[in-house]
């Protein structure tokens, strides 16, 4: 039962309450006859006919400064009359919240002193609490300056959805990508479809079947106030920068306690969970029958879950969800940019295509593309990245640091860096632990004091980057998986190139087709990595091993790489169930390929020359041998057996893999090959003869194989004829004779050898044949270094220097010279062709001239 108050009373009491409430009303100067801003949607055909309110316009027209003109006056007593009519019936239960005014008009003369337009005030106030009481989402206002126009408010007293029409005007054409409830940034969230707006047009920004929702949740049971930006970028005409533009929203709800939601899950929520729409829903589908989580089976449409391209309307279904074929608005899945709306697909996600200009270091808190157009240098952390979908193109440009911070700190996901040059951070680029997706393009990273890139985000890739100089290249951490290592160059770096520590369960990495050089460490360590792929890698002349998989690593593929000149062992596998094959690992400093924990197995490698054993079981690890495997000095059957024991001088005359035991000597021949398919591992013993006799000859034999061989004091150190087969980290001295005799030998390499102080030639290639010798010492000999009366295929990187005679000799050799240091030999020429049919490249060769007596050396 409502309390009586008498007439006068009531109406002193309502106009010092309405006069209260318009000292801080806003308001803004409005042309006559112009509908007032602020007036509720819901003014209903009553107060229209009363003159209490204009009839309502068809578009909201936009905040502006027009010419003042004369209010029209209205008599008080009139106006508190039909003030109380309305809100005398109901007393509100507490004021609405307060604005302020912008000007105060000059009192009016006569009556209760109030101008006209405090009086049309004063029922402007009266039509909001009228508004707020009766109707169901009424708002006070909305305010944004002169930059932006508001109006049609309202907002979803259960989820808190906010919408509202809006205007702008200080460019001819811009668009609102994003928003955020409050100036400070917290909550932003992107518009599902980016809106444009024309200078003085209304546009819908969210709501009103634009199909973007956006929640602000409000302060209060009743009361509603907050500030809201909107993000935004100028489409064309005025140049104005992207930014931000800031205001304020009021309003209530008209019942204190919302409505709870049908379901006890908010989001994400599981099949069979009660749903009253599809944002709650794991499967981002609720059945419209039974009201419950579930699963799309057929025509989907776009974000719902799939597993197949037919059940999607779109007819693409990617990464468990349906794609939008055509226009697609910011967020959606996408393959190309052809189907995104704004022409940009970044890593299989639509983002605002325009590219907006950054000169200076900054954080990123909204999505979208960005361009360096200039060059920085700063004392720490430069950039930022708080937002997901975010494409950042340096142009070339440099971001140059000062050993402290990191260039790019990346908390988002779907982030792409490309075309930077990162100098001199202590981390280059480093990622959080709960972002995914972050890509790295053709990105040069140098001097970078820790880590060149720490990335602890899951399915990242970096691809066709340069690493010189950095401390780690690229450490991944736990929580990487998935992630992809491709085509990049690493030169250089004090520790390791590519060194992974993953989490003890295991997770998957894919290091493919890079090329690793001159680290100080290891090429590429990885450890705990499961069901991942290491190949088609160049790890050449690191100081410590070349690859390694290490921990509990299972269930890898390492294929197809190289792996030579390497301080340590070049392929270490720990782990069980890791597939080795194909791969070359020759020359390196420690063992070939090493199994040295649990059971792995091995196929079609070349394992040979190294200063280890070229495959081998330390630790009681196995290596099983499925074939193809050559100089696999250790492999007799499945595990790491020993082979055949030579303790002896002797001939061999069965095909096997056979070792040395212990330094040998005698006087005459020592040991014979007379076989095909013998592989003989001296492990760096010594054979020594008494000046007669070969120390091993390899007699018409194919496909035999000499590791780590070391032959001083016989007539010939090595004689090899009519043979095919490989020469590795031998050595050959102080013979009476030649170092080493190749005679009628069509296919014969050495590699890493030694043919030093020998009384006659270093090496002689004695008939026809095709020799090779590459990266081979053959100096301080009695007659020629190199001497080849008929034929051979290639000398490269060789030191052949101070023998007596010459250090190369051509007579009818046809074959091809690179890159060899021939010099301080004590005849007349370095490089010496008999014939005119001698041939060489000439190219690279030092201390080689090519002319000599009579006759030129050619080039081929």
């Amino acid at each position: 039962m409502e309390e009586k108050v008498p007439k006068d009373k009531r109406l002193d009491d309502a106009l010092k309450a309405l006069v209260d409430a318009l000292s801080d009303f806003p308001t803004s100067p409005r042309g006559a006859g112009k509908p007032e801003e602020g007036l509720p949607e819901s003014a209903g055909p009553a107060e229209v006919a009363e003159g209490l309110a204009p009839a309502p316009p068809k578009a909201p027209a936009p905040r502006r400064p027009a010419r003042k003109a004369p209010e029209p006056e209205i008599d008080a007593d009139e106006a508190a009359r039909r003030v109380l009519e309305y809100a005398g019936k109901r007393a509100p239960k507490e004021a609405p919240i307060k604005g302020k005014v912008q000007e105060e008009a000059p009192p009016r003369r006569g009556g209760l002193g109030l101008s006209g337009a405090v009086a049309a005030a004063l029922i402007l106030a009266a039509l909001a609490y009228f508004a707020f009481f009766y109707s169901p989402s009424a708002w006070e206002g909305c305010w944004f300056g002169d930059e932006l126009a508001c109006g049609n408010y309202s907002v979803d007293r259960q989820t808190g959805d906010l919408s509202f029409e809006a205007a702008q005007s200080k460019a001819d054409l811009i668009e609102v990508y994003s928003m955020t409830c409050g100036e400070d940034g917290e909550g932003r969230q992107d518009l599902a479809n980016p809106v444009q707006m024309a200078r003085g047009v209304p546009a819908n920004v969210t709501g009103f079947g634009t199909g973007n929702r956006v929640a602000c949740p409000g302060s209060g049971d009743a009361a509603y106030e907050r500030a809201v930006c909107l993000h935004y970028t100028t489409m064309a005409g005025e140049r104005i920068e992207g930014g931000d533009i800031c205001g304020t929203i009021r309003g209530f709800y008209p019942e204190p306690t919302p409505t709870p939601l049908p379901s006890p899950c908010a989001v994400d929520c599981g099949d069979g969970t009660p749903c009253h729409d599809a944002t709650q829903c794991q499967s981002r589908y609720c059945v419209p029958s039974s009201g419950t989580c579930g699963q799309c089976t057929g025509n989907c449409g776009t974000g719902l879950s799939c597993s197949n391209d037919a059940m999607c309307a779109s007819g693409i279904c990617r990464n468990g969800r349906c794609a939008c074929a055509s226009g697609c608005g910011v967020g959606s899945p996408c393959l190309n940019s052809a189907m995104c709306a704004s022409g940009r697909c970044n890593n299989g996600v639509c983002i605002p295509g325009v590219e907006r200009s950054v000169r200076e270091c900054t954080t990123f808190y909204d999505s979208g593309a960005y361009l360096l157009d200039a060059n920085i240098i700063t004392p720490g952390t430069c950039f930022i990245v708080h937002a997901d979908n975010v494409a950042f193109n340096c142009a070339g440009h440099k971001i140059t640091g000062s050993n402290k911070g990191s260039a790019f700190l990346v908390e988002g996901s779907n982030v792409t860096l490309e075309n930077c040059v990162v100098e001199w951070f202590e981390k280059g680029v480093a990622t959080g632990t709960e972002n995914g997706g972050v890509s790295l393009v053709n990105i040069t990273f140098y001097r970078n004091t820790d880590s060149a890139v720490e990335i602890a985000a899951g399915d990242s890739s970096v691809s066709g980057c340069r690493f010189s100089g950095n401390g780690n290249g690229i450490s991944l951490l736990p929580g990487s998986g998935g992630t992809t290592v491709t085509g990049n160059a690493f030169d250089g770096n004090t520790l390791n190139a590519v060194r992974a520590e993953l989490g003890a369960s295991g997770e998957t990495l894919f290091v493919t087709d890079n090329s690793v050089r001159g680290s100080n460490g290891a090429g590429i360590a990885l450890r705990n990595v499961t069901g991942g792929t290491v190949s088609g890698n160049d790890v050449s002349g690191n100081h410590g091993d070349g690859i390694t998989l290490l921990g509990s690593s299972s269930g890898n593929a390492v294929e197809g790489n190289r792996a030579e000149r390497n301080g340590g062992t070049g392929m270490l596998v720990s782990g069980s169930g890791n597939s080795i094959s194909q791969n070359t690992v020759e020359m390196n400093g420690g063992d070939g390929i090493a199994s040295s924990v649990g059971q792995n197995l091995a196929d079609g490698n070349t394992a040979c020359g190294n200063r280890g054993i070229d495959l081998t079981c330390p630790l009681g690890g196995v290596l099983e041998d499925r074939g193809g495997n050559t100089c696999d000095v250790v492999m007799c059957g499945v595990g790491c057996t020993p082979c055949p024991a030579v303790a002896a001088c002797m001939t061999l005359n069965a095909p096997g893999n056979y070792s040395l035991s212990s330094d040998l000597s005698l006087s005459g021949d020592c040991v014979r090959i007379t076989s095909d398919g013998v592989t003989l591992d001296c492990n760096g013993k010594t054979i020594t003869g008494a000046g007669t006799g070969k120390g091993i000859s390899v007699l018409n034999s194919k496909g035999f194989t000499l590791i780590g061989c070391n032959v001083s004091g016989f007539y010939d150190g090595y004689y090899f004829l009519n043979s095919e087969g490989n020469v590795y980290n031998s050595s050959s001295t102080n013979n009476s004779e030649d170092g080493m005799l190749v005679e009628n030998c069509m296919d014969w390499n050495a590699v890493g050898c030694t043919a030093a102080g020998n009384m006659r030639h270093g090496v002689n290639f004695a008939g026809t044949g095709y020799g090779t010798m590459r990266s081979s010492d053959v100096s301080l000999n009695g007659a020629d270094g190199v001497h080849s009366e008929y034929g051979f295929r290639l000398l490269e990187n060789n030191t052949i220097a101070m023998n007596s005679g010459r250090g190369i000799y051509l007579g009818q050799s046809t074959g091809r010279l690179a890159d060899n240091y021939a010099c301080l030999n004590l005849a007349p020429y370095q490089l010496y062709c008999e014939s005119a049919a001698a041939g060489m490249d000439g190219k690279g060769n030092a201390c080689a001239p090519v002319h000599v007596c009579d006759v030129d050396c050619r080039e081929c």
